[in-house]
C-alpha cells in the first residue's frame, strides 16, 4: 500500500513532529526493550517537578502465574521496575482509587486502547482529566491471552513457582526474553519462540480484533519500534518518536537540550514502512466487520476503506488463527506445527500484509 500526505492522518493519527532516538543513559537503555525512551521519559517528568507520579503497569509473577498490575512510580528505581514490553491482559486504570487518591499530577504510559479508554472517561470525570497531565502512547500490534506465554514457557520446562522475574523482551533487534529465579539464577531465550505464534495472531484478545489504532494517536508522545533496515546494525536499538501536539514537542526538545536523548531526524514515512505489517492489519477494520461474524466474534460496523485482495486474505488468516486459539479442542494443535511450518506460515502472512 502506497503512503502519502493525504493517508498519513489515517496510518499514524495526528503527528506535529516526527524523530527517532534513544535514552542517553546507558543504564536506563539496559534494563529497557527498546532503547529506554519511555523509561528515561518518565524520569524526566519526574525528576524535574513536572509530574509527582507515573503510573505505569507492572509484570508480576504470582502463585497465578504472569500478571500485569497497575502501579505509581514516584522515583527513578520504581520507573525502571515496570521497563520492558508486555504482552498480556493489562490495563492500567483499573484500580480508579489509586489513580483518585495520589497527591499529585501524573503522567500515564498506556496502549492505544487505554488512552482510548481515558479520554472516554475523563469526559465525565473532572478530577481524572486534571490528575492526569501528560499520556506516552505505546505502539500496539495487538495483545494476547495470558495462556500464550505461559504455554510457551511450560513447553520449555520453566516452572512459574521457581521464577521470581520474568522480562518479555530485553536487548537489540529481536531481543531475547528474560527470566531470573528464586535462586538467583537467570536464563533468556529468543524472543521469536513467543513472537511467531503472537504475530500470526494466536491467542489474540478479542477487544484487539475491533481496534483501529496502532500508533496511540490520541497520546501527547507516541513511541514504538522502528524495524528499519538503517537501525538493524546499530549498537544502540532505535525508537519512533511522535509529537502530537506543543506539550510533547517541549518536553522533547528540554531533554534533548539537558543531553537526556539522542533524537535525529525521521520521516513519518519511514515509520508507516517500519511498521507497515501491524498498520495493515489495524486499519483493515472495515474487512474485520465484515468477515468477523463468520468466525463467530464481534466486531462493529466499520467506515468503508479501500482494502486490497491481500489485505482481506490476511484479515482471513487473521480470524482463522485467533478462532482457532479459542477452540478448547484444537488449539494444543497450534504447538505442534513443526517450527519450519510456523515459519513459512509466517513469512507468508507477513508477505500478504507488506504488499
Amino acid at each position: 500500500m502506497r503512503f502519502n500526505e493525504s493517508n498519513q492522518e489515517f496510518f499514524l493519527g495526528p503527528i506535529q513532529a516526527c524523530q527517532v532516538g534513544y535514552s542517553l543513559d546507558p543504564e536506563i537503555r539496559v534494563r529497557s526493550a527498546s532503547g529506554g525512551m519511555v523509561s528515561s521519559i518518565l524520569i524526566h517528568l519526574l525528576e524535574s517537578g513536572q509530574v509527582e507520579g507515573a503510573l505505569c503497569v507492572r509484570l508480576r509473577v504470582g502463585p497465578k502465574g504472569l500478571k500485569a498490575a497497575p502501579y505509581i512510580a514516584t522515583d527513578r528505581e520504581e520507573v525502571l521496575s515496570a521497563a520492558g514490553s508486555i504482552y498480556l491482559e493489562v490495563n492500567p486504570l483499573s484500580n480508579r482509587e489509586m489513580i483518585k487518591n495520589f497527591p499529585g499530577r501524573l503522567a500515564m504510559v498506556g496502549l492505544p486502547c487505554h488512552l482510548e479508554m481515558l479520554e472516554r472517561i475523563s469526559q465525565d470525570d473532572d478530577d481524572l482529566r486534571q490528575k492526569i497531565v501528560l499520556t506516552l502512547g505505546l505502539f500496539c500490534g495487538h495483545n494476547s491471552r495470558r495462556e500464550l506465554i505461559e504455554t510457551v514457557l511450560a513447553r520449555r520446562g520453566v516452572d512459574l513457582e521457581e521464577v521470581a522475574a520474568f522480562r518479555f523482551r530485553r536487548g537489540l533487534w529481536r531481543g531475547r526474553s528474560w527470566l531470573h529465579y528464586t535462586d538467583g539464577k537467570a536464563e533468556n531465550f529468543p524472543f521469536q519462540a513467543f513472537s511467531r505464534y503472537q504475530n500470526l495472531h494466536f491467542f489474540t484478545l478479542r477487544r484487539c480484533l475491533r481496534c483501529a489504532d496502532h500508533c496511540a494517536e490520541t497520546a501527547d508522545l507516541s513511541v514504538g519500534d522502528l524495524w528499519a533496515q538503517r537501525f538493524k546494525g546499530k549498537d544502540i536499538k532505535h525508537s519512533a518518536l511522535l509529537m502530537r501536539g506543543e506539550r510533547g514537542v517541549e518536553v522533547a526538545q528540554e531533554m534533548v537540550s539537558a543531553g537526556k536523548l539522542h533524537l535525529e531526524p525521521c520521516t513519518p514515512g519511514e515509520v508507516f514502512q517500519a511498521q507497515k505489517r501491524a498498520l495493515t492489519c489495524h486499519k483493515s477494520l472495515y474487512a474485520r466487520s465484515k468477515l468477523a461474524p463468520y468466525f463467530g466474534f464481534r466486531v462493529p460496523p466499520a467506515a468503508k476503506t479501500p482494502t486490497p485482495w491481500n489485505h482481506w486474505l490476511a484479515t482471513f488468516i487473521l480470524l482463522v488463527n485467533a478462532k482457532w486459539s479459542y477452540s478448547p479442542r484444537f488449539k494444543k494443535l497450534i504447538f505442534k506445527l513443526p517450527k519450519p511450518l510456523l515459519q513459512a506460515y509466517l513469512l507468508v502472512f507477513k508477505g500478504l500484509t507488506h504488499i
